[in-house]
């Protein structure tokens, strides 16, 4: 008994399907006697030209169902439902119901099940040949479901499909130029089908900085001052200060290298004073000259004369070679001159006395010896 059902189970799918089926290519459908209410709706899409976009129809209801049929095309009058110069229908999926037999056969679809469900989701898909100036609908006609003998009522859905316009086919046209400070505009369209995408703002070019122009010369008194203009509008667009000039002091022969001229000479006891003019502008500049501070001159001493005994009649500590020389340690005493007559008649007197005494000595000794003999 349980091969007899599943075989006549089978056979009855297989008659539903082909019901079905013939159905889709056009066929003639014969109306089921009862009927119940299964709910579909259908969501809008958009794509770009060369996608497969995908329609989906989501439906339920609270009689399992296990079959369905919908129109794309009026095959006897060989017309779609939707623009076939944009779209192409190139297949079906059914998500969330039995695996079963499906057909797209006359370009309509069709699905029938030996199992039930209340509810899934029918995709019909649809290759973008190109864009369109308008969106493209897409309708399903006649669509009903079935279970057993039992057929719905036929529904009629609408989709509306957008087709994204090539950004690379862009036709645009300016129709405000744009200045300096302010935008232009500019219309645009689609190169492919010809629609107007709108009117877009072109942003403004902003200015063109020129060479900076002296306005104003700077003095040895005051700032100068200089500008920048636009090269396409003439717009002043920055300015700046010039830094004053130096004084060029003024120099002579009562001058220093700086210009300054001394008009009080300072004292101990007093301040002087100085100044300088600039030449450019006759600015006079006047400065203090500070008290001039005592300095101490050390008094000369001699320098000690020739020791007794010193062969070259030199000064300790100095050369002398008959000029004036200095010692390395009394500042401003002098030096023993060599040729001096006064120093060698002294020497010469010594030497005679120490020769007479000398002499003195010898006579005395003499005389003693005598003495004893």
């Amino acid at each position: 008994m349980g091969i007899k059902r599943k075989i006549l189970s089978l056979f009855s799918a297989v008659v539903m399907g082909a019901t079905v089926i013939f159905t889709a290519a056009g066929g003639e459908h014969v109306q089921a006697a009862e009927t119940y209410k299964v709910n579909s709706s259908v969501a809008d899409v958009s794509g770009n030209v060369g996608d497969t976009i995908e329609i989906p129809i989501t439906f339920t209801t609270d009689t399992p169902t296990n079959s369905l049929l919908g129109k794309l095309r009026d095959n006897k009058n060989n017309v779609s439902y939707y623009d076939d110069t944009v779209l192409k229908f190139v297949g079906t999926e059914f998500r969330g119901m039995p695996a079963g037999l499906t057909s797209t056969a006359g370009g309509n679809f069709s699905y029938v099940s030996t199992t039930t469900s209340t509810s899934g989701t029918i995709i019909l898909k649809f290759e973008v040949l190109k864009c369109s100036a308008k969106p493209v609908t897409v309708t399903i006609k006649d669509l009903y479901y079935t279970t057993n003998a039992i057929k719905t009522d036929t529904v009629n859905l609408t989709s509306k499909i957008t087709i994204n316009h090539p950004t690379d086919k862009r036709v645009e046209t300016v129709t405000k130029e744009p200045t300096c400070t302010e935008k232009g505009t500019k219309s645009v369209k689609c190169g492919e089908c010809g629609a107007d995408l709108g009117t877009e703002e072109i942003p403004a070019l902003g200015h063109t900085a020129g060479d900076w122009k002296v306005t104003k010369e700077a003095t040895c008194t005051e700032k100068g001052s200089k500008e920048q203009r636009c090269t396409v509008c003439g717009e002043v667009v920055k300015t700046e200060e010039i830094a004053k000039l130096a004084h060029t002091w003024k120099t002579d022969k009562d001058t220093d290298k700086d210009g300054w001229k001394v008009v009080t000479a300072a004292t101990k006891d007093k301040e002087g004073s100085k100044e300088r003019v600039c030449s450019v502008c006759g600015t006079k500049e006047t400065a203090t000259i500070a008290k001039l501070t005592a300095t101490t001159t050390p008094t000369p001493t001699a320098t000690p004369g020739a020791t007794s005994g010193n062969k070259n009649n030199t000064t300790t500590g100095t050369t002398s070679t008959g000029s004036k020389t200095t010692s390395g340690t009394s500042t401003g005493s002098t030096a023993v001159k060599t040729g001096d007559s006064t120093n060698v008649a002294g020497m010469v007197a010594a030497v005679a006395a120490s020769a007479g005494i000398l002499v003195i000595c010898g006579v005395m000794v003499m005389r003693r010896r005598k003495v004893n003999r």
